[in-house]
């Protein structure tokens, strides 16, 4: 974390005070997002939490512009816990590892999932929710059953996600006929939808929010596969926040918070996260 000037503190903290969030294109911040040039800790007490606002409804920009979403009221309600204050940073989704390690963000907090290759080079929280992995396939699609079904088939993915790593192995196996990895969720299923795709992989709760307003477009073919859990993520020495966050974490879950959290964004209520049992390979 760096050290500002404090007129420069006060300057900053008198014109970006951010209190909702949102999402949309990861590189259009709007005002109420923290200034692009302030360092990682702005204060003394705060964080500087980097997001990706384009994965509703974990974070999204609302009509207004504003960041909203489940992870950015998690980090919120964490902090309160924890003692510190949170402000948030919109990044692109593969800005995030290099942003948190040179020290302009504190934490990830952009449902990311928790990797071997990830954190290799990042510290995690424990898990805060199982998104494991589906196949989904425009509504008139026949033929498409599971993973077994897509030899030949295009099959989109969102860049720097668990599903664009598994589409890239299936096409590397031959397993698949093409992976087509796009910047957002939304071009992934506008892709599915405008026959530019034949399947599409995703995390689960990304696209159970996506279908609540288009269950006539599309639908999940097979079961669940590859589990997968997001975690908020830090630089690799930062210990003591990992702890911070983790302990808050507790806490929130067991307030019922979190419940309250996962209602409020139509999210199902991860049992293996309420009761701990979740584990990471």
């Amino acid at each position: 974390m760096k050290k500002i000037l404090a007129s420069i503190l006060a300057l900053a903290l008198s014109v970006s005070v951010l209190t909702a969030c949102g999402g949309g294109s990861g590189d259009n911040n709007s005002a109420a997002a923290p200034d692009a040039s302030s360092s990682a800790q702005s204060s003394s007490n705060a964080i500087v939490v980097g997001t990706n606002p384009t994965f509703a409804p974990f974070e999204f920009q609302n009509d207004k512009g504003e960041m909203q979403g489940f992870d950015l009221d998690l980090l919120r309600a964490i902090g309160e816990e924890a003692g510190f204050d949170v402000e948030f940073k919109s990044l692109s989704f593969d800005a995030l590892t290099a942003a948190v390690q040179n020290g302009e963000i504190d934490v990830i907090a952009a449902g990311m999932s928790i990797t071997p290759d990830r954190q290799k080079q990042l510290l995690f929280s424990k898990p805060y929710m199982d998104a494991s992995l589906g196949i989904y396939v425009a509504k008139d699609t026949d033929g498409i059953n599971g993973v077994g079904d897509l030899k030949g088939k295009v099959v989109a993915a969102q860049q720097g996600t668990t599903g664009a790593d598994e589409v890239q192995d299936l096409a590397d196996k031959r397993q698949i006929g093409e992976a087509k990895i796009l910047e957002d969720y939304n071009m992934c299923f506008l892709e599915l939808t405008n026959g530019g795709a034949d399947a599409l992989v995703i995390d689960l709760p990304v696209a159970e929010n996506y279908m609540k307003n288009n269950a006539d477009t599309v639908k999940m073919v097979g079961e669940p596969y590859v589990a997968d859990y997001y975690g908020i993520a830090m630089a690799k020495d930062n210990t003591e926040l990992e702890q911070k966050i983790n302990d808050g974490l507790d806490k929130v879950i067991k307030s019922g918070k979190f419940e309250e959290l996962c209602k409020k964004y139509e999210l199902p209520v991860p049992q293996s996260i309420i009761d701990g049992t979740a584990k990471v390979a």
